[in-house]
């Protein structure tokens, strides 16, 4: 089965953001969209959407999403009253499927029944050209993933490999757009993915495969949630064959399981120094030399020189006391940091560091080495 770039689902996912207008903002004004194909035709049936976009401000050109808010919406053709149909979604959408019976001029308008709080709606008339009759274009959908099933799933697992597969059934096969739409937060259809027919062994027809392989972790889908989404197949007219597309269907959509990154690997330190015997009265211990060496060299790490004095017990490590060191190092390195303690008497001294980027490693230390400073 094909596999589509899953930076196109990624945006599918992305695209749909939250809306920047709250759910219950007070609508003062609801615009109205009637959307066609580019050709009409007559005996077939056209989709026709119906977009209503509830503001909050006259002057916004963003939609309240909220789906309690949903309108009788009516759409007549020739002043002759076709089908009544309930918006969708957040405000929102309606799709009819008009079948003109004879070519020629033609208008369309949208009527919006009252309800409570909110008044009855009237569009514009739209105005367009029908031509002549031609065969019907007509879509069947398969999915398989696990199993295979006809028409589009009620659940889609972004944890599984599933294929959606579009065929053309019906009208003009080849050299088709189709397109993969779900719907916006501005209550209207866009395509997140498109292509051109192709044979699709699955159905033993041409359309269009869509794979939802595993999406970006970064994007709108949280790790493990299930989310509603309204999605439909739709395949473009043509001057000579009409559109075509699925019903819209609302759809679980099962987010990507979180999975633990690839961890760090661990560093390794070794260091150069030998016990220290100093007449601190005219000189000093010598410097410790350090290595760390990081297989990724992109670990992030600190390393540190340490003393304790060996009239304390140095097994516990609150008797430990930090001499200089760097808290933000990066791959492989080397050091030269100071081993004194900075006072006259008997002291340990060593080198420890920590892995900051992979916190399973145990903190490294290296050997004790007395350093005498009388």
């Amino acid at each position: 089965m094909r596999k589509f770039l899953g930076l196109l689902i990624t945006g599918l996912l992305m695209s749909v953001a939250m809306p920047a207008v709250p759910a219950n903002a007070a609508v003062v004004k609801t615009t109205i969209s009637i959307s066609t194909p580019s050709f009409v035709f007559a005996g077939v049936a056209n989709p026709v959407d119906v977009s209503l976009c509830p503001k909050s401000s006259l002057y916004t050109t963003e939609c309240i999403w909220n789906s309690s808010y949903q309108r009788s919406v009516t759409l007549w053709a020739n002043g002759k009253k076709l089908q009544t149909l309930t918006t969708t979604g957040g405000g929102g959408v309606a799709t009819f499927f008009w079948t003109p019976k004879s070519a020629g001029s033609s208008t369309l308008k949208v009527t919006v029944a009252a309800r409570s709080g909110y008044r009855a709606l009237t569009s514009e008339i739209k105005k367009l050209v029908v031509r002549p009759k031609t065969k019907a274009t007509t879509l069947g959908t398969i999915a398989c993933g696990t199993v295979c099933v006809q028409g589009l799933p009620n659940k889609l697992d972004f944890n599984i490999e599933e294929v959606i597969t579009a065929g053309i059934v019906s009208g003009v096969v080849k050299n088709r757009t189709i397109r993969f739409q779900s719907l916006s937060w501005s209550n209207e259809y866009f395509a997140t993915a498109s292509g051109t027919s192709s044979w699709q062994p699955e159905m033993g027809k041409y359309g269009y495969a869509l794979s939802l392989s595993r999406i970006n972790s970064y994007s709108n889908c949280t790790p493990g949630e299930t989310r509603r989404w309204n999605f439909r197949f739709y395949v473009d007219a043509t001057y000579s064959s009409p559109a075509g597309a699925t019903k819209a269907k609302w759809i679980d959509l099962v987010c990507p399981r979180a999975t633990d990154p690839e961890p760090q690997a661990e560093i390794e330190m070794t260091v150069e120094y030998q016990d220290q015997n100093i007449d601190y009265s005219y000189d000093y211990p010598a410097k410790m030399y350090i290595s760390i060496y990081d297989p990724d060299e992109t670990s992030e790490y600190g390393v540190w020189t340490e003393y304790c004095n060996k009239l304390d017990d140095c097994s516990v490590s609150g008797n430990w006391h930090d001499i200089e060191g760097d808290s933000s190092a990066y791959g492989s390195s080397t050091f030269s940091f100071y081993a004194d303690p900075g006072e006259f008497g008997d002291y340990w001294v060593r080198a420890y560091a920590i892995n900051w980027s992979n916190v399973s490693q145990a903190t490294v230390y290296s050997d004790w080495y007395s350093v005498y400073l009388g």
